[in-house]
């Protein structure tokens, strides 16, 4: 499993990626449908203070105390620096929870543009997304990666053993990972040759939309096509639409775009591996 997610507009949202054991969002049922899993995360990286991405922080904080498993272990919970409605549920988990966790937990403050180091040769850059809310953030998981120079493809291994380490290779930023948050559409090239995008699709037709809040289906499309992601996975779809409703557009755009996709339907907990 890579990622286990579950996305309801408006009741709940959270994203936990394995690989590198953060969370993405934090909303009601987290800790109930991680259970165990809640001591795998390292990071929580929260996207902005909406209701349905934040319930589920008391929850798991507390739980990571209660329950059996290894609570010595440290939780760092990142978020947009001038969020008023995180800083009240920080202030509210404190005054709840205060002297009653023992593990170190961490509340981090951060903008867009800063990098947070996962592990050696990997980090969690913030990005500026667009929706209604104080200081809203997308977020993506860099890996630096290097490649044979063009110049040496071809030649004998041991002559490319022989060569110095920056003769023979490029090296590059690579987006293992990236989670659009609440958006409505941004410059593509934020995630650009992503492997994986998880991206908000909350509403079939823009007629739908009442002011500048969320992406359509078409655009989400639209941005991973022209970002040319690899994997595109679909969150944030409108509990208005009944899911056969949805099934049809899906097909309809992603044969017209080309794009490997995948969607979270909001009635259940989606897996992906």
């Amino acid at each position: 499993m890579i990622i286990k997610a579950y996305s309801k507009g408006l009741y709940s949202n959270w994203y936990f990626y394995a690989p590198d054991r953060v969370m993405f969002d934090c909303g009601e049922g987290a800790a109930l449908y991680l259970r165990a899993g809640i001591f795998a995360i390292e990071k929580i990286f929260l996207s902005h203070g909406h209701i349905d991405h934040i319930t589920g922080l008391p929850l798991l904080i507390s739980l990571r105390q209660s329950t059996k498993g290894d609570n010595a272990k440290p939780l760092k919970i990142y978020y947009p620096r001038r969020d008023r409605s995180i800083a009240l549920i920080r202030e509210t988990v404190d005054r709840m929870m205060g002297s009653y966790v023992k593990y170190p937990l961490e509340w981090i403050p951060i903008e867009a543009g800063d990098r947070i180091e996962l592990r050696k040769g990997r980090v969690c850059e913030a990005i500026e997304v667009v929706h209604p809310c104080d200081q809203p953030l997308g977020y993506r998981i860099i890996e630096s990666r290097k490649r044979l120079k063009e110049v040496h493809v071809g030649k004998p291994g041991p002559e490319i053993a022989a060569m110095p380490e920056d003769e023979k290779f490029d090296y590059y930023d690579a987006k293992r990972f990236c989670y659009s948050g609440d958006t409505m559409p941004i410059d593509p090239r934020e995630f650009e040759d992503a492997d994986i995008l998880i991206h908000d699709a909350t509403f079939l037709k823009a007629d739908d939309r009442e002011g500048p809040t969320h992406c359509t289906l078409q655009e989400a499309f639209d941005l991973a096509h022209e970002a040319r992601v690899k994997r595109l996975i679909l969150a944030h779809i409108s509990p208005r639409y009944e899911p056969c409703r949805v099934v049809g557009p899906l097909i309809e755009k992603a044969e017209s775009h080309g794009l490997n996709y995948e969607w979270i339907p909001y009635h259940r907990v989606a897996e992906f591996a």
